[in-house]
């Protein structure tokens, strides 16, 4: 029961009591003190600053005006009222008054006790706005740098809501600022994320830049790990006496080395992992010491070229992908030189082929068909180069020294002459017949065969009506 009282209901309880209590009051003694202190100036006709006392008949009509009375209690404390020059009000009856006029504020300001009054709907002042969106979007973006200063509406705050109302021409900056923000967005298979940029290029460099950052915890650059350090830090956690020696993970942290992969070379070394060391190399990593680290580092990255392709961390593809050390076939392009920049020596092509990083004990190459490949001709076993080379260029030289005497004899030739005809005139000019035959088809003149091609350039057509 006692705590019954405590409740929301006993405080309704003791508030109805207390403005009886005031109304008993004002029924008996301040009313009428307010009437004759106060009405021959502030009643009827009479309502200096335009303040009328006499519509208070009751409490429930002091009430409605609190303020007022707010006035009132000053006026009176501060002796102001009434005026000298009116009858004076004696001192009990001041200090009676001003006890009831304080007992009515303090009895009206507990009934509103936590009331803000009426909320007036407003939009957000620029500073909220910008600091909101801010926020939400984790950016250092300024929507409202477009929009009209804010009021301070005679309060001295610009975030009373009387002054921050929203007109058509506000109306369409918010809208403005809206779109800005929205440019900000890029979405995601899952949901979105705001990005400093505005532009699909933007966001692909946040995305590399990202990617780097995220490397560069813990390698170079371009995505490289620290061999040597990582072989150096675990050669030296080696050598540390086991009593007291940190955690692998925690002397990588120690390093600012990536755990996981200090971790992982660790066991694939101690024969943990499947491995795929060169021969010999995991016996010469057991007795290791930590001044080897350079030397063993500088093995480690050869074998890794021959096995890997390291390309540049950013380019949306991988930035490591197998090598494959065994060739099946390889295609050379390269212009023979010229006699007189070789003096006439012959010209070497040798082939060389490497280990692949684990030594060239045990390897095995097999060359199986090797043969070359010339535009217009059947494939040549390397056996046959040397004769075909030798042809060609004995039958360059014979085209070459033949030239003139064929070229007058193929323009003074028919061309309607036939195989013996060109015999015939071959003799006579004393040339070879498959020169000048050579010569007319390249010419253009007759219907022989015999081209050219690979040897002087492009054939000659219609040559003046020929």
């Amino acid at each position: 029961m006692g705590g019954a009282l405590l409740g929301p209901g006993s405080a309704c309880l003791r508030a109805a009591e207390d403005w009886a209590s005031l109304e008993r009051s004002f029924q008996g003694s301040a009313r009428h003190l307010v009437e004759a202190a106060c009405h021959e100036c502030h009643a009827g006709e009479k309502t200096k600053g335009d303040v009328d006392l006499g519509q208070y008949r009751s409490v429930t009509d002091v009430r409605r005006d609190a303020k007022v009375w707010e006035g009132v209690l000053e006026q009176l404390e501060s002796g102001e009222m009434p005026p000298k020059k009116a009858k004076p009000l004696a001192a009990e009856d001041r200090a009676a008054l001003v006890a009831w006029v304080r007992g009515f504020l303090d009895t009206a300001a507990n009934e509103r006790a936590g009331d803000p009054g009426p909320v007036v709907l407003r939009r957000l002042s620029n500073a909220e706005y910008t600091y909101s969106v801010q926020d939400l979007t984790g950016l250092a973006l300024q929507p409202a740098r477009e929009f009209p200063a804010d009021g301070a509406a005679g309060e001295g705050f610009m975030n009373a809501g009387q002054a921050l109302v929203m007109s058509s021409a506000l109306f369409g900056k918010y809208l403005d600022a809206a779109k800005g923000i929205a440019a900000h967005v890029v979405l995601l298979p899952d949901g979105f994320r705001f990005s400093e940029g505005t532009t699909r290029r933007d966001w692909s460099d946040e995305a590399v830049a990202a990617i780097r950052r995220f490397y560069a915890q813990y390698a170079d650059g371009e995505g490289r790990l620290p061999v040597e350090a990582s072989l150096r830090a675990l050669l030296e956690w080696r050598e540390r006496p086991s009593e007291g020696r940190p955690t692998l993970a925690a002397f990588a942290a120690e390093r600012k080395l990536n755990a996981r992969y200090l971790l992982g070379l660790q066991g694939a070394l101690s024969g943990e992992g499947k491995g795929g060391w060169p021969a010999g190399w995991t016996e010469r990593w057991a007795t290791a010491k930590s001044t080897e680290a350079a030397s063993l580092a500088a093995d480690v990255a050869a074998w890794q070229k021959a096995l890997w392709k390291v390309g540049t961390v950013g380019h949306m593809k991988p930035w490591m992908s197998p090598a494959q050390p065994v060739v099946y076939e390889r295609e050379l392009k390269w212009s023979a030189p010229k006699e007189s920049a070789t003096g006439g020596a012959d010209v070497v092509v040798r082939w060389v082929v490497t280990e692949a990083g684990d030594g060239a004990a045990g390897d095995l190459v097999l060359w199986e068909q090797p043969r070359l490949k010339v535009p217009g001709r059947e494939p040549l076993d390397l056996k046959e180069v040397r004769a075909w080379w030798a042809e060609s260029r004995a039958w360059r030289t014979h085209l070459a020294s033949q030239a003139a005497a064929s070229l007058e004899a193929a323009v003074s030739a028919s061309a309607a002459q036939g195989p013996g005809g060109d015999g015939e005139l071959a003799r006579t000019r004393g040339i070879s017949v498959e020169s000048l035959r050579v010569w007319k088809a390249f010419l253009g003149i007759g219907d022989a065969p015999v081209a050219l091609e690979g040897h002087l350039g492009p054939e000659i057509r219609g040559v003046g009506g020929q």
